[in-house]
């Protein structure tokens, strides 16, 4: 099937009386549709849109198409009670992968919704083969809080088949005869229905990208960057607040780790009170959500948990993870509280106040510095510090050791994000190395926190009753298998690390900021 097409019909279009005009040259097989609602699903940061797949949902049927062509992907029926949103709940074990693949860790959300009065026709050729599809479809907006729908379009869509182009040509001549337009290239129906509403696809993104100039002043790109990280962090407070997904804390506190992060790399940008004051509001904000985010993680791992170990020892793995999921609630209850408490507000107020108003402040050692030299000093400052840490890091360097490591990657690789746009190449090399080198380093940590997690709740259980010693044993037979992957990435940093402090990566840094400095701070 080729791309679909479409025509903009008049209102007084007489659908019967064109198929019969059609009629004349084919057969006609003709029927029409119940009124349905359309529910275009995505998840929070757009990621079937990105994929180019509409996912929709009618009813209890849920569907894939690719946004551009209408090609159908996959589909679905969905007969509980609460709507799909996780991969998670997928029976089909291929369809459960290709929407993981997709989706991820996070849920589905309605972005948009459309009311649809489709007829449609199949175009017969006399050896009664299909060689087009063609339907007129009025789309309208749903009813809002008056009780009014909006209409949107009255259209005919047409779907030529591959391979009868010249039967098509008189489907062309009877439109002609209609009166009707040629037919253009239709619009996709989910981009209808975001224009509708006035909703922009994939305008969220949890990464900074601040369009930063190399005639700014230091202070004016933070203050910058420092408001663009308000915007995706208040932007996921709702997901955090209805426990959407797990992203959304993720999210969020990744922009509170960023911003703290700007803040120790800008020592004389803002003045010390105000700077350590809110670097400490903050970082109390993020210790705040550490625990629920341990245990969204435990959780996340816990059918991979089921498959590591035999199932007469797995069973012991359930009363552990009911208990997670209790004391989650805790936390989503105590974090989700402060979220809408006026101390949080003030937080968030009072930051952007600092923000708007910080030119109005005494200029501090380092505010009217240029932010290409400022910023070109601490980076390859910190570069330096990595390579010192990095150089005595082997498969017996102690835990603490390694995070102190892994802390200092996340700043540079924090700032070289940040400023980015100041630089020619755009700074891809070293954020690919980087990255490499961190996922290794993230790897290690999630299997310690993992590791200290289960040891805790080991010593937690009681020394008597079955149901303790099932899960004891689960979460002992766990801790081994994960001490053995840990081991394993161990033994991996050697290469890595050795990747990023190598020669050539010292050169690049050198050759990069060095030159774009004046002196020292």
């Amino acid at each position: 099937m080729h791309k679909r097409l479409e025509i903009e019909l008049p209102d007084r279009f007489d659908w019967q009386n064109f198929l019969a005009c059609l009629r004349k040259s084919f057969s006609v097989s003709a029927r029409t549709h119940p009124e349905c609602l359309v529910e275009f699903l995505d998840t929070f940061d757009w990621r079937f849109f990105k994929a180019s797949i509409c996912f929709t949902r009618i009813g209890t049927k849920y569907e894939l198409s690719d946004i551009y062509t209408g090609k159908h992907i996959a589909e679905f029926l969905w007969r509980r009670k609460k709507p799909y949103r996780s991969a998670a709940e997928i029976i089909p074990e291929n369809l459960k992968t290709k929407l993981s693949k997709i989706q991820g860790p996070r849920a589905v959300i309605r972005i948009a919704e459309l009311k649809c009065k489709t007829s449609s026709a199949n175009i017969i050729n006399e050896d009664g083969k299909t060689i087009a599809h063609i339907s007129k479809e009025q789309l309208f907006l749903p009813q809002d809080d008056d009780g009014n729908e909006k209409a949107l379009k009255n259209i005919l869509l047409l779907y030529p088949i591959k391979g009868y182009t010249d039967e098509f040509k008189i489907i062309k001549k009877t439109l002609d005869a209609y009166g009707l337009p040629a037919p253009i290239s239709a619009e996709p129906l989910i981009i209808t229905a975001l224009g509708a509403i006035k909703v922009v696809p994939c305008k969220y993104s949890s990464r900074i990208r601040t369009p930063l100039k190399a005639e700014l002043s230091i202070q004016e790109a933070a203050v910058m960057l420092c408001r663009d990280m308000v915007k995706v962090m208040t932007s996921n407070e709702k997901g955090i607040i209805e426990d959407i997904d797990i992203e959304f804390l993720h999210d969020y506190r990744v922009t509170i780790r960023r911003t703290r992060a700007l803040l120790t790399q800008l020592k004389g940008v803002f003045s010390p009170d105000k700077g350590d004051a809110f670097k400490q509001r903050f970082g109390a904000l993020g210790k705040m959500t550490n625990h629920m985010r341990d245990y969204d993680v435990l959780l996340s791992y816990r059918e991979k948990y089921q498959k590591m170990l035999p199932p007469v020892i797995s069973q012991g793995l359930k009363p552990f993870f009911q208990s997670i999921v209790k004391q989650r609630r805790k936390e989503y209850l105590k974090i989700s509280k402060y979220l809408q408490s006026n101390e949080y507000h003030e937080l968030i107020s009072d930051w952007s106040k600092f923000l708007k108003n910080v030119h109005e402040t005494e200029p501090t050692q380092h505010s009217e510095d240029n932010v290409v030299e400022f910023t070109s000093k601490r980076i390859l400052k910190r570069y330096h510090r990595i390579v010192k840490i990095a150089e005595v890091i082997d498969e017996n360097t102690p835990y603490d050791e390694v995070h102190a490591l892994r802390i200092e990657c996340k700043k540079l690789r924090y700032m070289l994000e940040f400023f980015a746009p100041l630089y020619d190449k755009n700074l891809s090399d070293p954020i690919a190395r980087l990255k490499k080198l961190q996922t290794l380093l993230g790897d290690f940590n999630d299997l310690c926190v993992q590791s200290d997690a289960l040891s805790d709740k080991i010593k937690c259980l009681a020394p008597k009753g079955t149901k303790s010693l099932h899960t004891a044993a689960a979460l002992g037979g766990l801790i081994a298998l994960l001490s053995i992957d840990r081991e394993e990435i161990r033994y991996k940093f050697k290469t890595a690390i050795s990747d990023f402090i190598c020669e050539d990566n010292l050169l690049y840094f050198q050759n990069m900021f060095a030159g774009k400095m004046e002196s020292d701070p």
